[in-house]
């Protein structure tokens, strides 16, 4: 780390609100100097968050927009910044005004938030920073220091900086808190090293799916650079999956020209497919069917990890057993992915054996690291909410919405016209038959990638009445979700998002089962009750 750049560096953001500093002051001050030693201001919400801290945060400590959870407005209880890997970085920062002459007044506060992972909590108004451990009220003096005391030193003694104390431990905060971005093999020693989930971790659904948003983002970079060789994927002699793909690429083509005659296809267009030039109606369409490859790549090993995490199946891709399977099969990430997709096919094999327009793509191992360290921060056995329908909404089939007339639904629509139609009880949930709770059938003609239907089942799960300690009152509810809910797609894509997103929704009940038996005895024709229609 060159150390002068970086102090005046710092300098400069702290030079370059004079305005503002002029404002805020009603025109008492005019540069930071002045104004911190000047004045005490609440100026927490239009200069130090906003404007001094992110500069900071961003052009010092180098984390990129994407890296850091910025402040969620009317969400109370969490610290206004944190990295979003908050292993690497494990330490927030809470943000205040000017007016905050002391902040060593708001410790509780801090220590507070300082749970695992996190190890360093860290408070600044921009004129001091205080760093704390955890149950330690007196802030570390080794990284602890003073914006202001910087500031007059540097305009006061530029050629002797670097002999304050004050510098020394400014320098220190920056490059023990800096942002540091992993190499291949650190991020698979943290993958292999990762501890066991306590259930004490929280799920942010809003993280995951920024998260999700990463992960296809890697696999469609990945899934492009095998474009020209995916005729290779398949035996010379099986031209039905080509001619499958095929096609599908052609109907995407004419979903993205409406005035496009559609053509006729065999096993050997798709190699015609393949090699299209850019701007071409068929370039366009074999990038959509790219990103459909890459999502439901995403939505398996997603899956694979959630049964993971709740202890469905044995653990391949996370905490302990990935280290066991990375030695086993030879160090090589893609053998471990298949083994953990093995796992997850014998509890639900369409998803995972039965052959499909999707599944001829394994990522690169490079991919592969990132992929599981990027889901390797979550425990995934937490989630219970539609994940997969806003980021397929907004990242896959533009073109659906934009040619075929197909709006999905916003979950908040979702969710009123349930409550308006009554849908939140036993007596909607259920019929009687000879004593008996029958499911009473729900059919959605245009599932999409699932928002009634995966609305529905929560509502099954989470509001029947049922004892989550009896085995066969779960049955009752596993069987309400499986055989209750029905629907139709014409999107082949579709079809097997909404599959996913509703055994999202059936986990939490295998995971009550798991704990009760220890087993989790299969329903002999688990399938949801999905239909494509074939036009």
């Amino acid at each position: 780390m060159e150390k002068k750049p970086i102090i005046e560096k710092t300098i400069q953001i702290l030079d370059r609100y004079s305005k503002l500093y002029k404002e805020i002051s009603k025109g008492r001050f005019d540069n930071y100097g002045a104004y911190m030693a000047g004045g005490h201001f609440r100026d927490e919400d239009e200069l130090t968050k906003p404007k001094l801290a992110i500069d900071f945060l961003e052009e010092i400590l180098k984390f990129p927009k994407d890296e850091y959870i910025p402040e969620q407005p009317g969400r109370t209880g969490i610290p206004d910044f944190l990295p979003r890997d908050q292993r690497v970085h494990p330490f927030f920062l809470e943000l205040k005004g000017t007016d905050t002459a002391d902040l060593a007044t708001h410790y509780s506060q801090i220590n507070q938030y300082l749970k695992p992972p996190l190890r360093w909590g860290i408070i600044t108004n921009m004129r001091d920073l205080l760093v704390y451990a955890p149950d330690s009220p007196i802030p570390v003096p080794d990284y602890s220091f003073s914006f202001l005391q910087l500031y007059k030193d540097y305009k006061a003694h530029k050629d002797k900086i670097f002999d304050f104390p004050n510098t020394k431990r400014f320098l220190n905060f920056v490059t023990h808190f800096s942002y540091r971005q992993l190499s291949r093999q650190e991020k698979i020693e943290y993958i292999k090293k990762a501890p066991p989930w306590t259930q004490l971790e929280t799920l942010d659904p809003d993280e995951l799916i920024k998260s999700i948003r990463t992960v296809v983002g890697y696999l469609v970079a990945d899934a492009r650079t095998h474009k020209t060789k995916i005729a290779e994927y398949f035996f010379r002699y099986d031209t039905k999956p080509k001619e499958a793909i095929a096609i599908e690429i052609e109907t995407i083509a004419c979903e993205l020209d409406r005035k496009r005659t559609p053509q006729p296809v065999d096993a050997k267009s798709l190699d015609r497919y393949a090699q299209a030039k850019p701007n071409t109606v068929e370039y366009q369409a074999f990038d959509v069917y790219l990103a459909r490859v890459a999502y439901f790549t995403m939505t398996r090993i997603l899956l694979a990890r959630i049964w993971e995490d709740i202890g469905f199946i044995e653990q391949t891709l996370y905490d302990g057993g990935f280290e066991k399977w990375y030695e086993i099969r030879n160090r090589q990430i893609q053998r471990v992915l298949k083994e953990a997709f093995n796992l997850a096919g014998e509890k639900y094999s369409w998803l995972y054996h039965v052959p499909n327009n999707y599944d001829w793509f394994t990522p690169a191992e490079d991919t592969l690291i990132d992929v599981l360290y990027e889901f390797s921060k979550f425990n995934l056995g937490k989630l219970n909410t539609d994940v997969l329908g806003t980021v397929y909404e907004e990242y896959v089939d533009r073109v659906d919405r934009k040619n075929k007339g197909q709006y999905y639904t916003p979950r908040e629509i979702v969710k009123l016209i349930w409550d308006r139609v009554g849908f939140n009880n036993d007596e909607a949930f259920f019929r009687y038959e000879n004593g008996k709770r029958r499911p009473k059938l729900i059919f959605d003609p245009a599932t999409g990638s699932g928002g009634f239907l995966v609305e529905a089942a929560r509502r099954i799960r989470e509001e029947a009445r049922y004892n989550d300690k009896d085995f066969d009152d779960l049955t009752e509810i596993m069987l309400a979700i499986v055989d209750g809910l029905q629907g139709g797609e014409i999107n082949l894509f579709a079809h097997y998002i909404t599959e996913v997103n509703l055994l999202i929704q059936l986990t939490p009940i295998i995971k009550k089962s798991l704990m009760l038996t220890n087993i989790f005895i299969n329903h002999p024709s688990l399938r949801f009750r999905l239909f494509l229609v074939i036009r």
